[in-house]
């Protein structure tokens, strides 16, 4: 019996590789490709009306980046799984895509074979990393890397306080806005610095402004 046509939606703000993507998957037999969409909010909308099984995602694009998209996408069509695609090899970030929703995360370095063993692995709701975030980890076991990515991931709390340290605020400030005490402030930040194994202002500013949770640049 053959397999059904897995539909697939491209979401990449680069006109080449968006191309490239369509038509190389489109002589895959049993893709379809559905939509294709340049901006983060363009992928959200079409994902309602194409409803595809699989969305392919970069993670930093214009008008909504990939990760809030993700989110919008998997909130309102919990049976659509996103890819992410990226050109970061970053704990963080995959951990970020991951916790968006993301259940595959591709680099733009891999290879296209690992593409398409992607698509076919999160169709079946199965979680894929390719072998450039493997590496990594150190890991090649999927369920080991996403149990380490969920210990590891910021909560939205955490987010928020990690948004006001790099925009300057003291720990008073940061505890009169949020309704906290300070001592829950500092534990906040305790349990940043150790998940992201940053130790500093600085190096946890720049995180912030490199995940686009402040609008500050570097």
């Amino acid at each position: 019996m053959s397999r059904r046509r897995t539909r697939i939606l491209l979401a990449e703000d680069h006109f080449i590789l968006l191309t490239s993507l369509n038509g190389l998957l489109s002589r895959q037999e049993n893709f379809e490709i559905v939509g294709e969409a340049r901006d983060g909010g363009e992928a959200a909308m079409l994902a309602e009306t194409c409803r595809p099984d699989v969305v392919i995602m970069d993670v930093f694009m214009p008008v909504l980046d990939g990760f809030e998209a993700t989110q919008r996408i998997r909130r309102k069509n919990p049976a659509t799984s996103v890819i992410a695609l990226s050109a970061y090899a970053d704990r963080s970030i995959v951990a970020r895509a991951v916790d968006s929703g993301a259940l595959g995360y591709v680099l733009k370095e891999s290879s296209f074979d690992e593409l398409v063993d992607a698509i076919h692995a999160v169709r079946d709701n199965r979680p894929y990393f390719c072998s450039g975030v493997k590496r990594i980890f150190k890991c090649h076991d999927e369920q080991e890397i996403l149990k380490g990515l969920h210990r590891s991931t910021l909560t939205q709390r955490e987010r928020e306080v990690l948004k006001m340290i790099s925009e300057g605020f003291t720990t008073k400030q940061m505890a009169d806005t949020l309704d906290l005490s300070t001592k829950t402030v500092d534990a906040h930040r305790r349990k940043i610095m150790n998940k992201l194994n940053l130790h500093t202002v600085p190096e946890l500013t720049k995180y912030a402004i490199r995940h686009g949770l402040t609008k500050l640049e570097l």
